[in-house]
């Protein structure tokens, strides 16, 4: 089970950055990340600690990456508990993602190239695909990797994560008919579920970001009661956005 040292004071948002980077690049150094973690613009208001800081952090952390944080393959689908019938699916998300590589290039939201998915990852997209079968790979490379993020919280750094509002969204979802949407609005109002985490609109309705620009529609419109008591999150799926009114002036 993984520790966390209270003593050492590092912001969280540094702390799940170095997981991540980490859990995606496991042969990346304690400099190479404090770069990172130094050029990364969601966190320029953060205080990134010195190298040597780093340095224990990284090596704590991936002493903590475990069999699933390993590069997915696929004739070892039977050893990590994923069933053969899922071949077809994952195997298309795996390439999927490849080239969804060069759909993202221009965008500041994901790093690219995409790394390779991880045992983890892949879990994930067939969680999120069983849930959502009808819905397109990006519905699922885009919440697979959100859970994913909570997932890697909560065995590598020791802090889980609320994912209610999301299994809430996947469970009703809103996206597919206007009366879905007022079904999930109005659960919403009368605190029956929990809503989606506010930091996850921009991601849904910014088509900049999107390889896949029919996905529009899979989401709830603006101005819908889904967000208005989701607490502000630091999610790494999402920075703030501009909305098209403010692109206008």
């Amino acid at each position: 089970m993984p520790t966390r040292n209270r003593s050492r004071e590092i912001s969280w948002n540094v702390e799940k950055k170095i997981a991540e980077f980490l859990a995606d690049n496991p042969e990346y150094g304690g400099s190479k990340i404090r770069q990172l973690l130094l050029d990364d613009p969601k966190l320029e208001r953060q205080q990134i600690p010195q190298l040597r800081t780093i340095q224990r952090i990284v090596k704590e952390t991936r002493g903590n990456l475990g069999p699933l944080d390993r590069p997915f393959q696929w004739h070892r689908m039977g050893e990590w508990g994923l069933p053969w019938e899922a071949s077809e699916f994952i195997l298309g998300m795996w390439a999927y993602a490849k080239e969804l590589s060069a759909d993202l290039e221009w965008s500041l939201q994901y790093s690219v190239p995409l790394p390779p998915p991880s045992v983890r990852l892949v879990h994930w997209w067939w969680r999120v695909h069983q849930a959502a079968p009808d819905e397109t790979r990006f519905f699922v490379w885009m919440w697979g990797r959100e859970l994913w993020r909570c997932d890697l919280y909560k065995d590598v750094l020791g802090k889980p994560v609320d994912v209610a509002g999301i299994e809430a969204f996947l469970a009703y979802k809103p996206w597919q008919t206007p009366k879905q949407q007022d079904i999930y609005d109005r659960a919403i109002k009368r605190d029956t579920i929990s809503p989606l985490p506010l930091a996850l609109v921009g991601a849904m309705h910014t088509e900049e970001l999107r390889g896949d620009p029919e996905l529009l529609e899979h989401f709830p419109q603006r101005g819908s009661a889904t967000y208005l008591e989701a607490q502000e999150t630091d999610s790494l799926m999402a920075l703030p956005l501009e909305s098209d009114e403010e692109n206008q002036q």
